[in-house]
């Protein structure tokens, strides 16, 4: 015996109309690649940040006539900071959006005009009456 398909059951007692779970689908999807995005710039700025404060102490080191205290600046910045990483999780982003939405642009995202208002069953109702 399988599970009860609990979107099946709403559709079929009318509250919920077709196209409404793939649209709610859709809206989460979208959520969560808006989510990873921000999370993307804020760790693009963050990294922005930490080099400027790496620059100000290999500067300083270099002023001061520490070498080997600039090149360990210049170290961590290179194994901390990758500026690739950040693309990389965008150009990952933008190819998760590509197949969520069609190239053409046909994503079919509509619900019937008060779906969610109409009482349940009436739809039911009327194509039987027709």
């Amino acid at each position: 015996m399988s599970a009860p398909d609990p979107i099946k059951e709403l559709q079929a007692k009318g509250y919920c109309p077709p196209g409404f779970s793939r649209a709610v689908g859709y809206q989460m999807a979208a959520h969560a690649i808006g989510l990873a995005m921000q999370n993307a710039v804020a760790q693009q700025q963050h990294a922005y940040v930490l080099l400027n404060a790496i620059t100000t102490s290999a500067t300083r080191a270099v002023l001061e006539s520490r070498a080997e205290d600039a090149r360990e600046a210049i170290k961590l910045a290179r194994e901390v900071l990758n500026p690739a990483a950040i693309a990389v999780t965008l150009a990952e982003l933008k190819d998760l959006l590509d197949r969520l939405v069609p190239q053409d642009g046909t994503a079919d995202l509509s619900i019937a005009p008060n779906a969610m208002t109409a009482a349940p069953g009436k739809e039911e109702a009327a194509a039987k009456a027709a």
